[in-house]
């Protein structure tokens, strides 16, 4: 039986994964826990615990944990397949050379170190999942903030133009993703997939439910529209007196009528969601409740 090695084991999602769902196939689950911003409490202890075909999966950021792999693949004589997780974030931000591109540029590298590994070792097999909107704990930078901000001030200021799409994926749903990955990921060729989550859901209806779960209570939260030319004016004005503090503020307002949902590659060509899927509005009760 083979191995399976879990890299920045206290991401909500490896929680879920080897919590919620049973695991079984595997003769061993190790955990490597990121204590610092650029080491793991035993990052040493891969090269010695890694075995020939064992299963690699990093919930860390792509260039860092990609880079960890180099070093275990060239100094060891050993192959077997690895996951990296990355973000759509190639395609919103920087395909567009957003204004904020430069807050993204790690999910290149990382995703350009693998490439390089598939290129070199063939006898291993590198999956990355490039995820769209990953919520659900109080760290990210997507509906906690929006939610942190309502729960504040009562208010999310918002482009009155927010008809986007965006398929927001929860720690939970994409723990259920990996956990049907293990038991298929044999059928998965090299490569880079997106994954999107299950519902397509518009800018403007995400906000809107935000506000059902604010915990704000001196006067019923709102949303406050600001015209998309307004935005547009800004957005330029920022650019060209190079005011960078507020590129990635103007840059989220200015994304808002876009739909950020992207088919090609997809991982759901290998793996399906089924019905039992809980939707955006149930899982955002079951977060903020």
């Amino acid at each position: 039986m083979t191995n399976l090695h879990l890299f920045g084991s206290r991401h909500r999602s490896c929680a879920s994964l080897t919590r919620d769902f049973k695991i079984s196939s595997f003769d061993r689950i190790f955990r490597y826990s990121r204590i610092k911003h650029h080491s793991f409490s035993n990052p040493l202890d891969l090269a010695s615990n890694f075995k020939q075909d064992d299963i690699f999966i990093s919930f860390s950021p792509i260039q860092f944990s990609a880079e960890y792999i180099v070093d275990l693949l060239t100094n060891n004589n050993c192959h077997g397949i690895f996951v990296f997780l990355s973000s759509t974030s190639v395609f919103s931000k920087l395909s567009t050379n957003s204004l904020d591109s430069s807050s993204y540029t790690h999910f290149a590298k990382g995703e350009a170190i693998v490439s390089h590994l598939i290129t070199r070792f063939p006898s291993s097999r590198f999956i990355v999942i490039r995820l769209s909107m990953l919520w659900g704990n109080q760290v990210d930078r997507n509906i906690h903030k929006l939610f942190s901000f309502c729960s504040s001030f009562g208010v999310i200021p918002i482009n009155s133009a927010a008809s986007g799409l965006r398929a927001p994926i929860h720690h939970i749903q994409l723990s259920y993703i990996l956990y049907k990955l293990l038991n298929s990921v044999h059928n998965v060729p090299s490569g880079f997939y997106t994954l999107m989550g299950p519902e397509f859901i518009s800018y403007y209806r995400i906000c809107l439910s935000i506000l059902g779960v604010s915990k704000f209570t001196m006067f019923k939260p709102f949303l406050l529209p600001i015209p998309n030319f307004l935005i547009s004016f800004f957005y330029a004005l920022i650019k060209a007196l190079r005011l960078s503090p507020f590129y990635s503020f103007v840059s989220m307002f200015s994304r808002q009528p876009l739909d950020l949902v992207y088919h090609d590659n997809s991982l759901l060509e290998y793996i399906n969601w089924d019905d039992s899927t809980d939707n955006f509005a149930d899982l955002l009760h079951l977060t903020y409740s």
